[in-house]
């Protein structure tokens, strides 16, 4: 829900978790919206939870995955929390994916093999699929033993029973399984110590029987200092990439989530959209939140009430949708560079080990751009960085996303304007669009 104060706009969320989801997701292209709703060249969205008294009295949203919405919950909440295996768009830059996801699914096995590694870059439908293949499980095996997390959860979960010597309740929640789906696996480089852990929990769930299913944003000869012995047996499954969307699957996304979410959109503002989020299905979920909330709070000859047409699409969007693929192309030296220039440090103390505030805000933000603009996997910024593993990389990423939707301050002093984390991230993206805009911009 949007609601709007003189010139503060905020996007109410049911949650803290929904709050980090979304600013996550399309945080940029809300503050974006915040912008030309306003008219204000420094407004941005506060994404907030409402206090709990004021929603005592409203049902409880529905989970995001763990179970179907009821009949009689709100259809817009319903749709945008389905991450079904029904409600993933299959197309030929994701079919094999899907069919391996499907077959784990409902029969336990992908072929020949109880296993299927996923991979591809972020925002293409990894997560999507792994919990959808739960979802489908359970309903497909009433009964079963299942278990989602992300290998983020299953290090830190083993480094605290490690801590308090309770191994054996880390191991029995793990080993007894039918299904475990690991998100991330990408996070286990060079931690030699939890792989280790991981290979003697693949093969008691081998042994037991369980069905596996992994994702990552590299396949496993490329993740980091990933052991040969695990490299071996997430390959002997079946290895799947989900590839950037191609124009036809990338129309038939946008009309499938318009519908779903009731924003009306004619055939040519479908594919305009489709065009302009450069086969990313996490950019189309991000443009047609934006254009639903543009017509929802702006008025006027562009949104009229009516089917959104190619002109108020293009409205709505703006600049920065044009450009998506030059983000995509945008090279992570560019990042560096122009976030450093931003904060008043220099490159040399961006990659250097320094500790000094502006440098480790220029360092995580550099970070945070590199993945949410460019796509990147957290190994490429890692080595940007000359990070030694790629797990710094990922830790700042979630950690600049929690202070963004929790509209902290930078916390230290500045030489513009912005203040918060989220007004910095979007001074160093106006930067970067001003660079992209150039000729010879990106690589």
């Amino acid at each position: 829900m949007f609601e709007r104060t003189g010139d503060n706009v905020r996007l109410i969320a049911p949650s803290p978790f929904a709050v980090q989801r979304v600013a996550r997701a399309v945080g940029a292209e809300l503050n974006a919206i915040a912008r030309e709703i306003t008219g204000a060249d420094d407004a941005v969205m506060r994404i907030e939870t409402k206090p709990a008294n004021t929603l005592a009295s409203r049902p409880a949203p529905p989970a995001v995955v763990e179970r179907r919405p009821s009949a009689g919950a709100p259809v817009r909440r319903a749709v945008e929390s389905d991450m079904s295996l029904d409600a993933f768009v299959v197309g030929p830059c994701n079919e094999l994916a899907h069919k391996a996801a499907v077959s784990i699914a409902e029969t336990g096995s992908a072929g020949a093999s109880r296993g299927v590694f996923l991979h591809g870059e972020c925002g293409m439908g990894k997560t999507h699929l792994l919990r959808g293949i739960a979802e489908r499980f359970r309903a497909t095996h009433p009964g079963a033993r299942v278990l989602y997390e992300t290998g983020e959860k299953f290090t830190n979960a083993f480094l605290a029973a490690l801590r308090s010597g309770d191994l054996d309740s880390f191991r029995e929640r793990r080993r007894n399984l039918d299904l475990y789906c690991l998100d991330d696996v990408h996070f286990f480089s060079r931690k030699t110590k939890t792989q280790d852990e991981f290979l003697h929990t693949f093969d008691e769930m081998d042994l037991g029987g369980a069905s596996v299913a992994l994702a990552s944003d590299e396949p496993p000869g490329r993740i980091a200092r990933l052991s040969r012995e695990l490299v071996s047996r997430f390959s002997a499954g079946v290895v799947a990439r989900l590839d950037a969307l191609d124009p036809a699957t990338a129309r038939r996304v946008v009309r499938t989530i318009a519908a779903r979410r009731a924003v009306p959109l004619t055939e040519d503002a479908a594919a305009v959209v489709a065009r302009l989020c450069d086969g990313s299905p996490r950019r189309i979920v991000g443009a047609l939140s934006r254009i639903d909330a543009c017509r929802t709070l702006l008025s006027g000859a562009r949104f009229t009430g009516g089917p959104v047409d190619a002109a108020a699409a293009r409205a709505a969007l703006g600049s920065e949708f044009g450009a998506a693929g030059r983000w995509r192309r945008l090279r992570l030296d560019d990042i560096i560079r122009v976030t450093a220039r931003t904060l008043g440090v220099s490159v040399e103390e961006v990659l250097s080990t320094s500790r000094r505030g502006r440098v480790v805000v220029a360092r995580s933000l550099a970070s945070h751009l590199a993945r949410t603009l460019a796509g990147r996997s957290y190994q490429e910024i890692a080595d940007a960085l000359r990070r030694s593993t790629h797990s710094t990389a990922f830790t700042a990423c979630k950690r600049v996303e929690a202070k963004i939707a929790a509209g902290e301050a930078v916390g230290v002093a500045l030489d513009v304007p912005a203040q918060t984390w989220a007004d910095l991230a979007l001074e160093v993206e106006r930067r970067l669009r001003e660079a992209c805009s150039r000729p010879g911009g990106g690589d």
